[in-house]
């Protein structure tokens, strides 16, 4: 998904709350990594950590949608959610560029 194209509402929906949340700079804050005790992760670990949070988010709105829709639906619902409001914000995981659509 380009950065051009329309978000569907559900991609709209993750984006709108990164935005009102976190100012859209940083998905998981930095009290959420306290969690973790006195670590500290390398760029590469918290884009992962913030992409988690990204999909996590995804999933429950998509649930809350229709909680009867089977796992595996709501779950490619909430990855290409969390594609499309991500793409605006930081670098996609290489793993999983190029996979939505490709459904």
């Amino acid at each position: 998904m380009s950065q051009t194209a329309a978000l569907t509402p559900l991609a709209a929906r993750v984006q709108s709350i990164l935005r009102t949340e976190s100012g859209f700079t940083d998905p998981l804050p930095d009290a959420a990594l306290g969690l973790f005790g006195n670590v500290e992760f390398t760029e590469r670990e918290r884009d992962l950590l913030d992409w988690g949070a990204v999909v996590g988010l995804a999933f429950g709105l998509a649930r809350m949608e229709d909680p009867c829709e089977s796992l595996e639906s709501v779950g490619s619902r909430a990855l290409d959610a969390a594609l499309g409001a991500y793409e605006g914000y930081g670098e996609v995981p290489y793993r999983l560029r190029g996979e939505a659509g490709e459904r």
